[in-house]
């Protein structure tokens, strides 16, 4: 796989027009548009026209072009996360936008699918790739060591459970499968908790508060073997080991898609394994579907 990864885009919606074509545009040298597709065809047309590239009549035969090393999957049609299934036929890797929750239906049969056939497939999970996210990354790699306790607060502008993307990020950290969930509070009261407990006393904890009008944000301690760290928002980093006490307040990585897009290419050119990953994001999807009946059932679930 050359450099420059010649991508096929499934949906052509706003998230596409928005975020995702500016963002392959600034990252032309890393990406070629090899094909698009859309559920309307007119609309998958003349995007083509414009990218002066070819109109697949579907996700199959976007696929199977040859010209195709990768796919971004940005939008679920009729279709849902089929597209997902094809790619693991083709041994093509994929970029998903949309969450396993968005195709619950599915989402088990997909990820049993994809893991067997060893698809290389990243969940664009935002907070995993902010500038502090990604530093934290290489600090755990190089200096903390394997992580022992995870305590996050993610306070989010809209109602609901806590964000599957965000979890499935700090299951990647945590590096250990969970063996039970505990959870409190109530997605109407705009608190919900979760405390997932691993093997080896290892253990993570996210409390998702839901704040109307506020600004999204995070903030994640970690415990690890040789020392501890901080994430407050997407560029402050403070951390310690060895006995000092260190601070950073990083430059801006640019847009969140930008930073995705990049991560992706990254992984695949490099041959790093992609994070969080489709396994990372249906393990996510069980953690929150125990946390469900934690809740309603006022006990510990066993996974």
């Amino acid at each position: 796989m050359g450099q420059r990864l010649r991508v096929g885009i499934i949906g052509l919606g706003r998230r596409w027009r928005r975020r995702y074509a500016p963002a392959l545009r600034a990252l032309s040298d890393l990406f070629e548009i090899a094909a698009v597709c859309d559920p309307i065809p007119q609309q998958a047309a003349a995007e083509a026209a414009r990218l002066r590239c070819p109109s697949s009549a579907g996700p199959s035969e976007l696929v199977e072009r040859h010209d195709v090393d990768a796919v971004l999957l940005l939008d679920l049609g009729w279709q849902r996360l089929w597209p997902v299934e094809r790619a693991a036929r083709a041994g093509k890797p994929v970029f998903c936008l949309p969450a396993l929750e968005d195709d619950e239906a599915n989402a088990d049969a997909v990820a049993a699918r994809v893991g067997q056939a060893g698809l290389p497939m990243m969940m664009a999970a935002g907070a995993s790739f902010t500038p502090a996210a990604l530093r934290l990354a290489e600090f755990q790699r190089e200096r903390l060591g394997p992580v022992r306790l995870l305590v996050c607060e993610a306070i989010s502008g809209r109602p609901g459970a806590p964000d599957s993307g965000t979890l499935a990020w700090l299951l990647s950290l945590l590096g250990a499968a969970p063996a039970t969930v505990t959870a409190a509070g109530g997605e109407s009261a705009g608190l919900v908790s979760l405390t997932l407990e691993a093997a080896g006393g290892r253990a993570l904890q996210l409390t998702h508060w839901h704040a109307p009008g506020a600004r999204p944000g995070l903030r994640l301690r970690v415990v690890a073997e040789r020392g501890q760290a901080t994430v407050e928002g997407p560029r402050r980093l403070s951390w310690a080991d060895a006995g000092a006490a260190h601070a950073l307040t990083l430059p801006r990585g640019g847009p969140a898609e930008r930073l995705l897009l990049t991560g992706f290419h990254r992984a695949l050119t490099q041959g790093q394994a992609l994070s969080p990953s489709l396994s990372d994001a249906h393990r996510a999807l069980v953690c929150l579907r125990a946390a469900a009946r934690s809740r309603a059932e006022g006990r510990a679930v066993p996974l």
